[in-house]
């Protein structure tokens, strides 16, 4: 592919995917991730022309700055602080409408009013985040998070169906925890749970997933996902021991093979 950018004149859903056909086409037979990341960092910021985009790469406890857009930024973030550290600590696409409401916000430029950050998966783990940055509040939508986290599937080198079933978390949560649906309870015995057993299995299958097969982070993003009083889920999770968490994890993972 030759290096020249299309950009689409419409709307959100055609400039992204023209921006996802092109960095698929020059992604494609590049193994280096700094090559590739500096020029969907390039692509991106291009195509929406926010404030800042970029990736941070996990290196140990922290993430590093990695090729960017935009003005200068903070070199290095804690795991689990501000919105990229949050978003690499559960493993999920956070959208900030408003960063000066975000608890624990790392300014690190001041002209920043909302921001999405994406977490980059590979074998399970996440390798990096794309952090992108607008001047306006409000900025990043659903449609935004879909894209992107389509755009950032070309670092993953999982099996296919377990990268759509990492994408697909999101929907899945807002779908078992919706009360219009499903009834939770806070007793674990309880047989008034209204889910059936292939939901709940589908849910753990997904979040084994989603958290690299990890027992702890299994648990922890129950708690994340899942922090009404009156939540089944949150209070199952609290109550495992390690154990017990080894325990549903292999369970769960016979389950799936089982499927398959």
């Amino acid at each position: 592919m030759a290096e020249e950018l299309k950009i689409a004149h419409g709307g959100k859903d055609e400039r992204y995917d023209l921006l996802h056909r092109q960095v698929v086409a020059l992604t494609e037979g590049e193994a280096d991730d700094i090559a590739n990341m500096a020029n969907i960092a390039a692509m991106i910021h291009a195509t929406i022309e926010p404030l800042w985009t970029g990736f941070y790469r996990v290196e140990g406890d922290e993430l590093v700055l990695g090729p960017f857009q935009g003005p200068l930024a903070c070199s290095r973030i804690k795991y689990g602080k501000g919105v990229c550290g949050t978003a690499w600590e559960r493993g999920e696409t956070l959208v900030v409408e408003d960063v000066e409401k975000f608890p624990g916000h790392i300014a690190c430029s001041s002209l920043s009013r909302s921001e999405i950050v994406v977490p980059v998966w590979r074998d399970g783990k996440v390798v990096a985040v794309l952090d992108i940055d607008s001047t306006e509040l409000a900025s990043f939508d659903e449609r935004d998070r879909l894209w992107l986290e389509r755009i950032v599937k070309c670092f993953d080198t999982a099996p296919q169906e377990l990268v759509v079933k990492r994408v697909a978390l999101g929907e899945l949560v807002e779908r078992v925890s919706c009360k219009d649906n499903y009834t939770f309870t806070s007793e674990p015995d309880s047989e008034s749970r209204d889910y059936d057993d292939n939901m709940w299995n589908d849910l753990i299958s997904n979040l084994i997933d989603h958290c690299g097969g990890d027992a702890d982070r299994v648990a922890k993003t129950f708690v994340n996902h899942f922090d009404a009083e009156d939540n089944y889920l949150v209070t199952y999770a609290l109550d495992l021991s390690a154990e017990e968490r080894d325990e549903l994890v292999n369970d769960c993972e016979e389950w799936r093979m089982e499927e398959i």
